[in-house]
């Protein structure tokens, strides 16, 4: 009998054990990953400011595991202007997975900005030109865009050019400048040199219908 007993009691604590497992809920909570330092002065940098990205990092909590530590994919080219994207994720011991983004700008605009420039331009291919002061402004409101005080030698050549990598781009616009004030549209490109020491931009320009080609190059004072 004290057999029977021990065996009935044994078996109702096993299905005890089961019961109290198989109602564990489970875990389906996804973790919260938070990005440190995620404002514009860290998530936007002057080209060549620095040798690498400092990467400000992110931290991860979850509700079962508590705090997990992030992995991090992507990077950022500090001598290349552009838009970067950096991917934290964050996995809990049950798998579930959550992911953050931080986009990270670097700021060619910036960069050329800090530096004036001797600017000589060569129209229609001529050799020889006269030098003037160039101060090249960033846009205030637009990330990699640049504001010449003077574009293709002409009195208020207000124009503008883009950045992306080493590469300025200047968009077709048109512009009234001129001793005598004349709306000419221009449109052109360049590439830096080696060491980003100057560059040399090759334009077109429309006046009254007529196509005009040049180039001006721009030094690093």
């Amino acid at each position: 009998m004290k057999k029977v007993s021990i065996l009935i009691a044994t078996a109702a604590f096993i299905g005890g054990v089961f019961f109290v497992s198989s109602c564990k809920k489970d875990d389906t909570g996804n973790p919260v990953v938070s990005l440190k330092n995620d404002d514009a002065a860290h998530n936007r940098v002057t080209q060549f400011s620095a040798a690498t990205y400092t990467d400000p990092g992110a931290t991860a909590t979850d509700d079962t595991d508590g705090n997990l530590t992030p992995t991090v994919s992507g990077s950022v080219n500090m001598g290349s202007a552009g838009e970067y994207t950096l991917t934290y994720t964050a996995t809990d011991a049950a798998g579930n997975k959550t992911d953050a983004v931080r986009k990270v700008t670097v700021d060619g605009a910036l960069y050329i900005a800090s530096y004036t420039y001797t600017a000589t331009d060569y129209p229609d291919g001529g050799v020889t030109g006269t030098p003037w002061q160039e101060t090249i402004t960033p846009s205030s409101v637009t990330n990699n865009k640049i504001n010449f005080q003077r574009f293709a030698d002409y009195n208020n050549g207000i124009a503008y050019g883009t950045i992306a990598g080493v590469v300025i781009t200047i968009p077709t616009q048109t512009v009234t400048c001129g001793t005598t004030p004349v709306a000419r549209q221009f449109s052109g490109s360049a590439t830096f040199s080696s060491g980003f020491t100057s560059f040399t931009i090759n334009y077109t320009e429309v006046t009254n219908g007529t196509t005009a080609t040049g180039h001006t190059t721009y030094v690093k004072n």
